[in-house]
């Protein structure tokens, strides 16, 4: 890598090199070590290309809800979507720990996408007549995935994260192609349910045994990029579901329904960039490996509540034809939305100044899901016109979520928050004066030390002379070297010895 340069898109979002030695087989280089100070850096065009991906793939998964007339088909999404939430999720761990630009990197990333794509040609009736291809293609997904993590081993700083994180993933991939192999649907949907429950637990374990030395630090702005963008991917699709929905004579109904449904998605984008903490020290990802936990297993059930609720307002702002299921799908995904988004908000930690304001918050997005979830006792669809009355109340709850939300929590307390914010920023740029004026009168210390020795004639000879390699070699350091922060102690959660791959160390060091 000889150079890079940043690529403006509106607002300046993508970092690709531009330089390149190209070799099909290349280094794996770190993107950052703990203790430093990590640099701006955004979301690069491959994984914008998977998150493009994707949107094909949920379009399939709405279509397979919206046609099911069982009552298990939310279950049965939700089945189906964690396999390819986990690949997301991986390939986005690894893309914010390091960079690989060769062309192995674009082979696999390639056949990654490949067997993504087939998942998603297989997703209707993905559980039942396409089952056994939706697990070929999901193994096929993760052999390709364990073979990224497997390049890891050959590089002593990455062995032991690559090792077991390798070690996970082509776990996955064979737990998927047994329940492919199996014969009986029976049989085969046992061994499917098994393998996505195994890759769950492995998710949350199998980090927490990399040891200490081996952990390598995510860059926390980069990945809470990479999820705001894959929220956006969700909140679109579900908005085409809702345009799509019309029929070719619309009614005023099939109106209204529509701009509820928008009006609903506009509030949710609100109430979700809304809670992201204004000081990054206060993120899940640099508090605990619990907090981190937790704020990536509630993304999971945001986005498929998410994707259930843009296929149940398709289905309710397509029809005047009042429907139970449409409606119970709906009022259940707004509850799985806000209880989504209460647990996010209470995994970062919050100001002192803000605890009491931000249990208030959390409390009335849990009073806000329970009332989404007993909707459908009151609005039942013997009443008239039931489907624009419920989506209107979803919105209406909503709307109201976020004016409770900033009447407590970012009213008359933004400007503390941003007084917080400045003074962190002002104690960084004093310590590092600190730090900097130290490295002169260090040199200075040198020098003088080298010329005492020097003068005094009661040290040998060959005793000066090894005494003055050494002085020499320290006054010959370059400023970078000597400012740089010694490596801190490993501290990856509260009780010690936890750890997840989206933690990242706080201001004490991980």
């Amino acid at each position: 890598m000889t150079g890079l340069r940043r690529l403006s898109l509106s607002s300046g979002v993508l970092d690709e090199p531009s330089q390149r030695e190209f070799a099909f087989v290349g280094t794996i280089r770190v993107l950052q070590e703990w203790g430093e100070e990590q640099s701006e850096r955004h979301a690069n065009w491959t994984e914008l290309f998977f998150d493009i991906v994707y949107v094909a793939i949920l379009g399939r998964l709405g279509d397979d809800l919206r046609d099911a007339d069982s009552s298990m088909a939310p279950v049965h999404y939700i089945l189906l979507f964690c396999p390819l939430f986990f690949a997301w999720q991986l390939l986005t761990g690894f893309y914010t720990r390091f960079e690989a630009s060769d062309g192995l990197q674009f082979s696999l990333d390639s056949l990654t996408f490949i067997f993504l794509c087939g998942a998603g040609m297989n997703t209707v009736d993905g559980l039942g007549h396409n089952l056994t291809g939706y697990a070929v293609c999901c193994s096929g997904t993760y052999v390709a995935l364990s073979i990224t993590y497997f390049r890891l081993l050959w590089s002593e700083r990455t062995f032991g994260l690559g090792c077991r994180m390798a070690a996970s993933v082509f776990l996955t991939a064979v737990l998927f192609a047994i329940a492919a192999a199996m014969t009986t649907p029976t049989a085969k949907q046992t061994a499917y349910v098994a393998a996505v429950g195994i890759t769950f637990l492995s998710a949350i374990i199998m980090p927490r045994l990399v040891p200490p030395k081996a952990r390598i630090p995510v860059h926390v702005d980069h990945m809470n990029e990479r999820f705001g963008c894959f929220m956006m991917v969700f909140l679109g699709e579900a908005a085409v579901d809702i345009v799509a929905s019309a029929p070719e004579h619309v009614t005023w109904d099939n109106f209204v329904s529509a701009l509820f449904g928008v009006l609903f998605l506009i509030t949710v984008k609100l109430l979700y960039f809304d809670i992201e903490p204004m000081v990054e020290e206060r993120h899940a990802l640099r508090t605990s490996a619990l907090r981190g936990q937790l704020w990536w297993i509630s993304h999971m059930i945001l986005f498929a509540g998410i994707g259930v609720a843009g296929s149940a307002m398709e289905l309710v702002a397509s029809t005047s034809r009042d429907n139970a299921r449409s409606l119970w799908l709906l009022c259940g995904s707004n509850a799985l939305i806000h209880l989504a988004l209460a647990v996010i908000q209470e995994a970062h930690q919050p100001l002192s100044v803000w605890g009491n304001f931000t249990n208030v918050s959390v409390g009335i997005r849990i009073v806000t899901a329970a009332l989404c979830a007993v909707t459908p006792l009151v609005i039942t669809p013997s009443l008239q016109y039931a489907n624009v009355a419920t989506i209107g109340t979803m919105l209406l709850f909503a709307v109201m979520n976020a004016g409770l939300d900033a009447l407590f929590t970012h009213g008359w307390l933004r400007e503390k928050h941003n007084e917080t914010k400045r003074a962190l920023e002002e104690q960084r740029k004093i310590l590092s004066r600190r730090r900097n004026s130290l490295i002169p009168a260090g040199k200075l210390l040198s020098r003088e030390l080298g010329r005492h020795v020097t003068l005094n004639p009661n040290i040998p000879e060959s005793l000066k002379a090894s005494l003055l390699q050494v002085d020499e070699g320290s006054i010959n350091k370059d400023d970078d070297e000597l400012t740089s922060p010694a490596p801190p102690m490993i501290r990856a959660g509260r009780r010690g010895g936890h750890f997840h791959p989206f933690t990242l160390p706080n201001a004490n060091g991980p």
